[in-house]
């Protein structure tokens, strides 16, 4: 294995009075966790092979967006677990992540709606 991509997403926008404990967990379940078993099993392969991983964050962990405190959070957390993987693995792989903005797709459709 030359490379891996974690490219999942999910986008729960509400106000943090209206987001649910379960809203927390299961977007950290799918971003984080979810990239975390795929690393692992992904490691012994990538280490032999110089490979590279590409895990995806979110504009809005890092900027800060009205009722993004859900994906944020996770967000936020696969930034954390690529810098400490991108130091804990080299020289032997590298780790990086890219913080896209909202792109055009059926799940951003209803953000980006012209309501005039």
């Amino acid at each position: 294995m030359a490379g891996l991509a974690y490219c999942v997403g999910s986008i729960v926008l509400k106000p943090l009075k209206m987001a649910k404990n379960e809203d927390f967990l299961n977007t950290f379940n799918l971003n984080v966790m979810g990239a975390v078993q795929a690393l692992k099993y992904s490691e012994p392969h990538l280490k032999s092979n110089k490979g590279s991983v590409v895990l995806f964050s979110s504009i809005a962990s890092g900027y800060g967006f009205a009722n993004h405190s859900v994906i944020s959070t996770s967000k936020g957390a696969i930034e954390g677990l690529t810098h400490a993987l991108a130091a804990e693995w080299a020289p032997h792989v590298r780790v990086n992540a890219i913080a896209p903005s909202l792109t055009e797709s059926k799940m951003a459709e209803p953000l980006l709606k012209n309501q005039a």
